[in-house]
């Protein structure tokens, strides 16, 4: 980025190192699962409590699209629309909880 400590071989660029007090985020993890469209108001709930629950428990951000993926031929059923739920945490464990979560709410419904 012109102007920034990157571009001028500052901290953060290769071989630099960061400024003191500086902590790197630990990369996050990340899963994606494919949801019937006509399910997922099961995983939003009234007024997002059931989203939100989701995270708090899991520690996870779960982000639901708005609209119905575009149209693959490539799915198993391209005429029926889905909805791709990305995961991210701060570890696998909170992503792995929070798909538990969903799986289980998908099953009751």
């Amino acid at each position: 980025v012109a102007g920034s400590q990157v571009a001028a071989g500052g901290w953060g660029a290769p071989g630099q190192p960061s400024p003191a007090g500086f902590v790197a985020s630990a990369p996050l993890a990340k899963r994606m699962i494919v949801v019937d469209n006509n399910k997922v108001k099961f995983l939003i709930g009234k007024g997002g409590a059931t989203h939100k629950g989701i995270q708090d428990r899991s520690g996870a951000h779960v982000s639901i699209p708005n609209a119905p993926d575009p149209f693959d031929p490539k799915r198993p059923d391209p005429t029926k629309p889905v909805r791709t739920i990305t995961i991210r945490g701060p570890s696998e464990e909170a992503v792995g909880a929070a798909a538990r979560d969903i799986e289980f709410i998908l099953n009751e419904a």
